[in-house]
């Protein structure tokens, strides 16, 4: 006797239902319900970070590696190389991005080319054009007496050298 109780009633079908439950089972069963969602939770928590962490682990290293190992292709001299990594829109970002990258620095190297090969074709021309002054004058660059054969030389590149279009 004496002990604080909690009382709840409801009336159905013409009759009242009560039930009374002392005070220290109802802070009882509160306590046991708030510790087992509370383990519920961190384990639900457990969970989800796991699979997050396996789910992250197991695509970005993956994609990683494949970028990684086109990009050593390309570094290596094969310009052909294609990075196509499309498993979500960063990584297809990235690979757009390299392959546009890799498209110009072929383009600069074809421009290149083609300026050294524009060059090369002169050579013989300047070649030719040494050993006949050469042969004239017996002599190549000696001091103040090959004056005429600098100009010469000087001239002649200026020709050939003149772009058409500009004029320079």
């Amino acid at each position: 006797m004496g002990e604080a109780c909690s009382c709840i009633y409801i009336f159905t079908e013409g009759y009242y239902i009560i039930s009374v439950l002392p005070e220290n089972e109802i802070i009882l069963e509160r306590d046991s319900s708030l510790r087992v969602m509370g383990i519920m939770e961190i384990l639900v928590f457990i969970v989800l970070f796991t699979v997050i962490f396996l789910l992250v682990k197991s695509l970005v290293p993956d994609n990683l590696g494949k970028v990684n190992s086109s990009l050593s292709r390309i570094t290596e001299g094969d310009l052909d190389e294609v990075v196509d990594v499309r498993s979500n829109a960063e990584f297809s970002d990235l690979s757009d991005d390299i392959n546009f990258t890799v498209g110009t620095l072929k383009q600069y190297i074809a421009a290149a080319a083609a300026r050294i090969d524009e060059e090369l074709a002169f050579l013989p021309v300047m070649r030719w054009v040494c050993n006949h002054i050469h042969a004239r004058t017996g002599r190549m660059g000696q001091g103040p007496r090959s004056l005429p054969v600098r100009a010469w030389m000087i001239w002649i590149m200026a020709i050939c050298c003149t772009d058409s279009h500009t004029g320079y």
